[in-house]
Order: structure tokens, then sequence, then C-alpha cells
């Protein structure tokens, strides 16, 4: 997404809404926390099926319009109180589903962008999309103004549109380690599923239980240096089944996927007594904890890491 220059302007939105942030969105770290803002993404796309489609997703008439894929790129930090901007596009749209651009501008600066594939889920499956939904959604991707071409520079402009078909969930790793966790009634959505909010804050717990096992390490180390940070660049969450929220016990878990020079490749996963759930891929950058700019990880963040790194699946266990 962040390839696309269009992406980044909010004129290349035809709807747009005003959200203003809340005080518990801030996080630790003094800023909208990263899940916070995937709500925000999320309540622009609610916005946009309201006003458009005339589906608010409290109708029990109505499909079940739910996320398959939520691929998000966090450009920049925004903070309290100041309102933000966001814009939402229909990009494509077939028989299976349809996909949404979103993106968020505070202070007339680009703060987010994500992408999400949606679906008619029926019997904790995406089906197909109802025939006059299909011709509502065809018609509003008809009445867009088209994008400006692509500058010559950036040959990959438009080239963004989710391939739902091409990062199927890992079945085949595991974490290094499960955690429990239990569920809440505020954790369901009006579907009576697991909504991708909470969906969203168990990954975003299973990367801080990773991190903080890892730091601990480092934080022993005895070397007097001063422990790195990390930002949350990326995140893609997969929506595999509702997920069962009736307060049982579920499983966590993450492992690191990928170690670059400064960026991590984290995988977590989210299981009900059943099945599993969600997969989510998540790129952490570590950052100077002085200047908050990227910094390459050292040798003993790095080989802490790579002890974390996800495990293959025996015979035995659970896919």
């Amino acid at each position: 997404m962040k390839r696309e220059p269009w992406r980044r302007e909010p004129a290349a939105y035809p709807f747009q809404t005003e959200i203003a942030p809340r005080w518990s969105d801030v996080d630790t770290l003094r800023h909208l926390n990263n899940v916070a803002l995937m709500g925000l993404h999320g309540e622009a796309r609610m916005r946009w099926l309201a006003a458009s489609l005339g589906h608010s997703g409290v109708d029990a008439a109505q499909p079940a319009l739910r996320p398959v894929s939520v691929a998000t790129d966090f450009v920049a930090q925004a903070h309290y109180p100041a309102p933000l901007l966001a814009g939402v596009r229909l990009r494509a749209v077939d028989d299976a589903g349809f996909e949404l651009a979103t993106a968020l501008f505070q202070h007339g600066h680009c703060v987010g962008l994500a992408a999400t594939r949606m679906a008619a889920w029926q019997n904790g499956q995406p089906g197909p999309l109802p025939g006059d939904l299909r011709a509502q959604l065809t018609q509003c991707l008809a009445n867009q103004a088209a994008l400006p071409p692509p500058p010559a520079e950036h040959p990959h402009a438009h080239d963004a549109v989710i391939d739902h078909h091409a990062a199927p969930p890992d079945r085949d790793h595991a974490p290094p380690h499960w955690h429990g966790m239990t569920t809440r009634y505020a954790d369901l959505d009006a579907h009576q599923g697991l909504s991708e909010l909470a969906l969203a804050r168990l990954v975003e717990h299973t990367r801080l239980r990773l991190l903080r096992r890892a730091m601990s390490h480092r934080a022993g180390d005895g070397n007097g240096a001063p422990a790195l940070g990390f930002l949350v660049a990326h995140m893609r969450l997969q929506l595999l089944h509702p997920g069962w929220a009736g307060g049982g016990a579920w499983q966590i878990g993450a492992g690191v996927a990928e170690l670059g020079r400064s960026a991590i490749r984290l995988r977590s996963w989210v299981r009900d007594p059943q099945r599993l759930v969600a997969v989510a891929d998540t790129v952490l950058v570590s950052t100077d904890p002085v200047t908050q700019r990227a910094a390459p990880m050292d040798d003993i963040t790095r080989s802490t890491m790579q002890a974390l790194a996800m495990v293959p699946l025996t015979p035995s266990q659970p896919a």
C-alpha cells in the first residue's frame, strides 16, 4: 500500500468522514494505539456500508458482512485529541466478496492505510455475495471517479489489490509457547462472533508476551546497553472463523517468522476450543530509544529473537 502514491491523497477517497479519537485509544507510548487505529479504519468502513448500501450491520435480516483479511500499514504516529479524517474507496467486487481501501489523515498528513477483503459470512464460513448486494456494489464501483494515472516513477502505483488467495493461513507451524486466554461478552460483534478488533487485541497480546520474553533476556545481558524499542509498521490479519466468545479457554501464541537487519516479522495464532480462528503477520521495526528512528538489532537481541522462532507442527498437534 505504501508504494501507491494515490493512497496518501485524501481526494482519492470518494467517501470521507471525520472521527474523533478517544482518550482510551492512547497507549503507554502516548500515541494512538495501533489496534485503536485499526478500529478507526473499521469504523470508517461501517459508515461507508451504511451510507452507500444502507447496510448498518445490525439488521438481522441482512447478510453478515465481515472481513476475511485486513492488511494495515501504520504510516505515522497519531495523537489525541485532534480528529482524524477517514477516507474510503471501493477497490474491487467479485462473486466471493469485495475490497475496500481506507486511509486515516491527521493534520493533513496520512497516518495509516488499510485494505480489507469483505465477504458475506454464512454458517461460520465466507460465502458468495447475494445477487442484489453484488449489483449494488458494482454500481458503487461504476459511480466512483477514476483514479489519476500513476506517475512514471511509480510503475506499481495500482498493484495493491489484496490477493486473498495468495497467502493461505500457515497450518504447518505453531508458536514456541501457547498461552491461555479468556474472552468476554464485550469481545462479541453484532453477528455474535469474535469481533475483528477483539482478534487484533489478542494478536497484540501475543506480540507483547513474546517481546517481553525476549527483552527480559536482553535486559539481563549485563552490558548496560539501552534496550531497543519496537514500533508496529504493518499487520495482516486473516479471519478463518467467527470464533466462539462464550468465555471458554482460548489459546494464543506468537513466534518469529523472519528476521531482517532492523525488522522482525512475527506470526500470531488465535484458537478457540474447537479450531484455529485467526492468523496474523506483524512487521515490527526496531528503534533507537532516544531518536525513535530505525536501528539495527544487536547480536544479543537477534539471537534472543531467533530462539523464539515459530516451530514446525508435529503430527500429534492440532492445525
